[in-house]
């Protein structure tokens, strides 16, 4: 559950001894592995059993989304929503985006339990905590879940179609980034793109001008964190400090984590223990299970296909 960084107040150059006493340092933080009960409040406790027990949903959400496809799930009902909207903006199907978000929102979720929970006998389940790893998923299936719920939530054909495009044009963009890197750009375009989306939607009422101005991912999160009990700025705060985690930043290690200084094995230089955050992974892990059901709720309600939710 713990791992030791180290954190250079200022540059200096290390000669061989200092460097091999600050990895006696460093080996000497990591030895041993501490009770659950040594590292685990009851409160911390509570809320990861609360936690599993929510995952468990996530298991009957994989056998209809991720699993085989055999349930149909992600079809879409003839004289439903999501039938006319895939109609109107052929052939940019509106159903599978928020599809393949949902899908995105699930495997992480499945992920983040099986990295968490391991069961070790009949009545014995293992919780193992990483400090990173597990705020990235929760980041992951949060995002994606978000996505799915935006792309879902207005109750106007011609709105979500504008949205579906708008997400695509940023897929294509991002893609075509990734073609040009590697010499292998699109015969298309990105004006012909442009031109091709404006004009569809022209076609269906949509405002062209919109195109471009797709909301970011703090938008999107604070939309669909309003529909959690939670509310819209805790999904925020959630999302921000996991994303923080996930991409490494030291000074959001030391915000969002648990840490400890544990000495100073060389001047200039700071060793401390850093432990996952339970409270950060708990809360963030249920705002995304309750939107990811809220996503698969909409897609249920526009597609008129029978999901488990």
């Amino acid at each position: 559950m713990e791992s030791a960084y180290a954190h250079r107040v200022e540059r200096q150059s290390l000669s061989s001894g200092q460097r091999e006493r600050l990895r006696r340092s460093i080996r000497s933080s990591r030895s041993g592995r501490l009770l659950y009960g040594k590292v685990v409040t009851p409160e911390e406790d509570a809320k990861l059993r609360h936690l599993g027990q929510a995952l468990e949903t996530v298991s009957r959400w994989e056998s209809d989304v991720t699993g085989s496809q055999a349930a149909g799930a992600w079809q879409t009902a003839p004289g439903s929503e999501l039938e006319t909207d895939d109609k109107l903006a052929h052939p940019f199907n509106v159903s599978p985006v928020p599809w393949s978000a949902i899908t995105a929102a699930v495997s992480h979720l499945g992920a983040l339990r099986d990295s968490l929970f391991q069961s070790t006998g009949p009545a014995e389940v293992r919780a193992r905590i990483h400090t990173h790893g597990q705020l990235t998923l929760v980041r992951g299936a949060l995002e994606n879940a978000s996505m799915a719920f935006w792309l879902l939530e207005d109750d106007r054909s011609v709105e979500r179609i504008v949205r579906r495009m708008q997400e695509d044009w940023e897929e294509v963009r991002q893609l075509e980034v990734v073609r040009t890197e590697v010499g292998s750009p699109s015969p298309k375009t990105m004006v012909d793109r442009e031109k091709e989306m404006t004009d569809l939607l022209v076609k269906v009422g949509g405002d062209p001008s919109r195109l471009k101005k797709r909301p970011g991912y703090g938008e999107i999160v604070k939309l669909a964190g309003a529909s959690q009990p939670t509310g819209a700025k805790t999904a925020f705060v959630t999302w921000k400090a996991c994303s923080s985690v996930a991409h490494g930043e030291l000074r959001g290690l030391i915000a969002y984590l648990k840490n400890m200084a544990v000495g100073s094995p060389l001047p200039g230089m700071q060793l401390n223990h850093v432990t996952g955050n339970i409270d950060l992974m708990s809360i963030g892990g249920m705002i995304a299970i309750g939107t990811t059901r809220e996503a698969l709720r909409l897609y249920a309600k526009r597609s008129g296909t029978n999901i488990a939710i």
